[in-house]
């Protein structure tokens, strides 16, 4: 006997519904989580739980919408739109974690972006972020561990300085405090005139 809809509908939003809140606040949560000061091999851990929950629930709505597909076949003469809600938010589900088709996150509670670039770096990817309220965030992604620092920024024509917060965490492979403008690039003063300069700056997105 196939499970009321009403239980049906009420699964799959307690299935769903946490996991989109989850990829909605993703990004305050990485944020949070990389200015609590712990070790790396905590942070690591971390890292590691909330992939295993990115993978394991898309796999349980995968087969909770099999299972309400084959139920829709087999009373297929049937036809409403109740039986097919379900599996429509299934499908909203699995989209959210592998297509991300509407690109909600938290970060819309931000300041909009003045300027974003970033930076692959061999053990490393550097992204910068320069916010309308003259606030700064700089994260670098080292394998399975994402550090924040944060900072107040200003511009003077082509040059932009950086003031990092005094409790901030320590970025590797941090900017230098002044940047130019060049080119489509965020360099370092420092590595002004170095002949792979384009290598070392953040591309402007």
């Amino acid at each position: 006997m196939a499970e009321p809809i009403d239980n049906r509908m009420r699964k799959a939003l307690w299935i769903c519904l946490p996991y989109f809140l989850f990829w909605f606040f993703l990004y305050h949560i990485d944020k949070f989580i990389s200015t609590l000061g712990i070790p790396d091999v905590v942070h690591f851990i971390i890292n590691c739980f909330i992939g295993l929950y990115c993978i394991f629930f898309p796999l349980i709505m995968l087969g909770c919408l099999w299972e309400d597909i084959e139920g829709l076949l087999i009373d297929y003469k049937v036809f409403t739109f109740d039986k097919i809600a379900v599996p429509i938010i299934y499908i909203f589900g699995v989209a959210t974690c592998c297509f991300s088709p509407i690109k909600l996150s938290s970060e819309i509670f931000e300041s909009p972006i003045v300027y974003k670039g970033y930076s692959r770096r061999p053990t490393s990817i550097l992204r910068l972020k320069l916010r309308q309220n003259h606030r700064f965030e700089e994260n670098n992604s080292h394998l399975s561990l994402s550090v924040f620092s944060y900072g107040a920024w200003q511009q003077k024509s082509d040059t932009i300085f950086l003031k990092r917060d005094v409790n901030t965490n320590q970025v590797r492979d941090k900017l230098s405090d002044t940047l130019i403008l060049s080119g489509g690039y965020l360099i370092s003063i420092s590595d002004i005139g170095n002949s792979d300069v384009k290598s070392l700056g953040l591309k402007l997105e």
